[in-house]
């Protein structure tokens, strides 16, 4: 039995030991193949050479059967020759990674990936064999498909192929908005530089004509309309969110008044420092239309404004401290204003009233005070009417005077309250031009011996000094960045100044009474007329007492001032 034992390790051993040498004959067998094929393509040239990973195929990669390369009797085919063409499709569906060339095997994995780079580690590396293809059809595609190398690979092409579709579609993403924030910026500019929203589509011809990219939406003068509210909205709630956050001191400012539908409607504006350290700004917070105009009422929508841009009453106790409005007694009414009402829920509110309505107030009321005014603006009256009523005349007149038929429209009613920069502008323009024209027709002879006349060029000089100076001021006082403190300055400045024409006249008066010496100006003789004449130095001492009157008060009510 020993010996039996003995004998049948014998003969397992000797049959391991001659599957071993069998084995490395046929291992020899295959490498000397190899080398056979290696010379049969060395010697066949560049054709039938090792295909590298970048050049192989697709026809030879993916699909199965002899190869239609015209390489010859010695060319090899696909798929190894010792396998049949349903053999390597079976082995293809059990392994996608599998490639055939040249009789050979490689791993697709590999081959795309040629390097692990950063995911490379400690004795994991692509096998050149097979990533170039090199490999006999010997049993090997199971080793290879669990090794740490291929799986590597594997999962560095899915990645890949991730980040590639996150990239096409960040990529598309991306240049979604850029074109339309070029569409954006081109409808702030139409708004910016206050063009008709028409404008906006041929921009955006324009813009496309130069080969920039604005997409295919959102080009027609309708969207402008909404990019512009958009925009506006956002901007606005931007700059209340930030008073609000930092609980700046706010002015509120209310204008009524009349649209082209002849609906009324109340601007509310808001005056603030955005940070509490920048100076204030002023911008329009919101346009409410009016059902009626009580004060109640007018109240009511301020305050439904003002709530409903994100303040609080809680907020508006602490950061409301000024009303400001024109001078109409719906506003700023002693007993039952809107500002008087407004300080009945918020006791610390300054009520203003705005210095430029003061001003055109007080030029009406020097206005008033002086004899012989009325003889001048009645003659503006009638050459309004004279043009205003006939567009032949309108014309005629703006042939004439181009300058003068823009100024014309609001002499009509230039000394009432109106800026008084739009009447300086009427009697500057009615002192520069001539008559020369106007003695073409004899309906304006009547107009021509007035304008010739001596007491009315006076009258128009004396006019055009006061009113330089009163424009200057109105202009300053519309400056954003104007103070009480400097107003109050800049106004005593001015002031003096028009009482200092009582001696030193100014320079139009000083031309007129050159003019009144050779009775000539313009290259037009002078006459003397009927017209009466304003006393310059009454004129002027009221124009300086109503201003003194009006302008230095805190309070909008003309009786308690006095």
């Amino acid at each position: 039995e020993v010996r039996a034992v003995k004998k049948s390790i014998v003969i397992r051993r000797d049959k391991r030991m001659q599957k071993i040498i069998t084995e490395l004959f046929k291992r020899k067998d295959r490498v000397i193949e190899n080398e056979n094929q290696e010379k049969v393509r060395k010697t066949d040239g560049s054709l039938h050479a090792v295909p590298c990973a970048k050049a192989v195929n697709e026809s030879n990669v993916a699909g199965a059967g002899p190869s239609t390369n015209d390489a010859g009797p010695a060319a090899s085919t696909a798929y190894p020759p010792v396998w049949s063409k349903e053999q390597f499709e079976q082995f293809r569906t059990k392994n996608e990674w599998l490639y055939a060339q040249n009789g050979m095997l490689g791993c697709i994995s590999c081959r795309d990936v040629k390097g692990l780079g950063v995911s490379a580690s400690r004795g994991v590396n692509i096998v050149s064999n097979w990533a170039e293809g090199n490999i006999a059809p010997c049993g090997h595609s199971r080793t290879h498909r669990e090794s740490a190398a291929h799986n590597e690979a594997v999962k560095i092409l899915k990645t890949a192929q991730k980040e590639i579709l996150l990239n096409m579609n960040a990529t598309s993403q991306e240049s979604a908005f850029e074109a339309t924030a070029k569409v954006f910026r081109t409808a702030y500019f139409v708004a910016k530089h206050d063009k008709p929203f028409t404008d906006f589509e041929k921009l955006i011809d324009l813009q496309e004509a130069n080969s920039l990219n604005l997409g295919r939406i959102l080009h027609s003068k309708t969207v402008c309309v909404d990019i512009i509210d958009h925009v506006s909205t956002q901007m606005k709630h931007q700059i209340v969110r930030r008073i609000i956050e930092n609980k700046s001191k706010i002015t509120v400012l209310a204008d009524e008044s009349t649209s082209v539908g002849h609906k009324s409607t109340l601007i509310v504006f808001l005056k603030a420092s955005i940070d509490g350290e920048m100076e204030p700004i002023a911008f329009p917070l919101d346009l409410i239309e009016l059902d009626n105009l009580s004060a109640a009422h007018i109240k009511g929508k301020i305050m439904h404004c003002l709530l409903n841009n994100g303040f609080t009453m809680e907020l508006l106790q602490e950061m409301l401290i000024g009303f400001c409005s024109d001078g109409a007694n719906v506003m700023l009414g002693v007993k039952s204003g809107v500002g008087k009402l407004l300080q009945g829920d918020f006791p610390n509110i300054i009520i203003w009233h705005c210095l430029n309505h003061r001003l055109e107030l007080a030029v009406a009321q020097a206005l008033e005070a002086t004899g012989g005014t009325k003889d001048f603006q009645a003659f503006l009256d009638a050459l309004y009417t004279l043009y205003s009523q006939s567009p032949k005349s309108m014309r005629e007149l703006s042939e004439c005077a181009h300058n003068l038929q823009i100024t014309l429209r609001r002499i009509g009613r230039v000394f009432n309250v109106r800026w008084v920069a739009s009447s300086w502008r009427a009697v500057n323009a009615m002192h520069q031009k001539t008559a020369q024209k106007w003695q073409r027709e004899s309906q304006f002879q009547g107009l021509l011996s007035k304008l010739c006349s001596i007491n009315f060029l006076k009258n128009l000089a004396l006019m055009a000094d006061v009113l330089i100076e009163l424009k200057n001021l109105s202009e300053i006082l519309q400056n954003r960045r104007i103070t009480l403190p400097k107003a109050h300055d800049i106004m005593l400045t001015y002031i003096k100044r028009i009482e200092s024409f009582i001696t030193y006249p100014g320079q139009h008066t000083v031309e007129a009474s050159q003019a009144e010496k050779d009775m000539k100006f313009k290259e037009e003789d002078l006459k003397v007329g009927r017209s009466p004449i304003i006393d310059a130095s009454q004129f002027i001492q009221a124009v300086a007492d109503s201003l003194n009157e009006r302008l230095f008060t805190t309070t909008a009510n003309r009786a308690q001032a006095s």
